[in-house]
């Protein structure tokens, strides 16, 4: 009984707090956005910015915009066989990030996400937050975005299996 215990123990050290220090935009704070983005990524958020008559239009083209560029069909319980495999693509630059189509981390969604919202103009860095869940044994970060006086969850992550802008993914979605 007691090495369960311990081993329970190590598992929820390893993925609440050791993942945290380890993964980027996973921290028990936000990262800082970079002043200065690559030029694909602005002419991006211009595009989007023309096309949206205020925040909460912009917030929607952003979201499918991300969500059609990183989209991934798969049941979530089958998710977590692209997580490992593609570890590695947690640490490539913004640059990288642009060249990129298919699955991509949470956590690299959700910064993406922030630096268009930010960036557009159309919200300030504290009209996002990020929250972690608990998603089939794994830690899983979606933002809550401050719009038309409510937070609202935005979880882009799950998009291609049809998540909605107010929606995110949570406990064991199998």
């Amino acid at each position: 009984m007691i090495i369960f215990l311990i081993i329970i123990i190590s598992y929820f050290l390893i993925v609440f707090v050791l993942s945290r220090l380890v993964i980027p935009h996973l921290g028990f704070k936000k990262d800082s956005l970079p002043e200065n983005i690559p030029v694909e990524w602005q002419k991006e958020i211009e595009f989007l910015k023309v096309k949206a008559n205020n925040a909460e239009e912009f917030l929607s083209l952003t979201y499918n915009y991300l969500g059609q560029k990183y989209s991934y069909k798969s049941q979530p319980f089958f998710r977590r066989f692209k997580i490992f495999p593609n570890f590695y693509s947690l640490f490539i630059s913004l640059d990288e990030l642009y060249k990129r189509r298919g699955f991509m981390h949470c956590t690299q969604l959700n910064f993406l996400l922030r630096l268009f919202l930010v960036k557009s103009g159309f919200f300030k860095e504290e009209d996002i937050k990020l929250k972690h869940v608990f998603v089939n044994f794994f830690i899983h970060q979606y933002a809550k975005v401050y719009l038309n006086n409510k937070w609202v969850d935005v979880d882009i992550f799950d998009y291609s299996n049809g998540l909605k802008i107010g929606e995110h993914l949570g406990a064991f979605s199998l």
